[in-house]
């Protein structure tokens, strides 16, 4: 999973995940990944909000 801390992007989400671009942590590597809205939230992305309500 991409460390929520790192999305830059977001196209799409399903009421349950995020399809961000971020950076995931074991590789090194920016990348989509679809991204719990759970993590996100206790993560602290406010600024995710308007794609988790779209």
């Amino acid at each position: 999973m991409i460390d929520p801390d790192t999305i830059e992007d977001a196209d799409e989400c399903d009421g349950e995940a995020l399809h961000a671009y971020g950076r995931d942590p074991t590789t090194g590597q920016w990348r989509w990944a679809w991204v719990p809205v759970e993590s996100l939230i206790e993560a602290g992305r406010g600024d995710l909000v308007p794609w988790l309500q779209a």
